[in-house]
């Protein structure tokens, strides 16, 4: 993601990776909030979940290990 944001998305192979990382990550979760609810998919929470996981992501780059 730091490569993504350093670059601009102008270098077409750093942006296919992250998108794709982006998109399996995605998957996965909503794979896995579906088996959370016996077999239901939630579209909306998996989106909710993505972000929150994207916010802490960023949030322990600048407040370090630890917190």
């Amino acid at each position: 993601m730091r490569a993504y944001g350093e670059t601009g998305g102008d270098t077409p192979a750093i942006t296919g990776a992250v998108l794709t990382h982006k998109a399996r990550l995605y998957d996965k979760i909503q794979d896995i909030v579906a088996i959370e609810n016996d077999g239901q998919e939630m579209p909306e929470l998996a989106e909710q979940i993505l972000i929150l996981y994207e916010g802490a992501t960023a949030a322990a780059i600048y407040r370090g290990p630890g917190r």
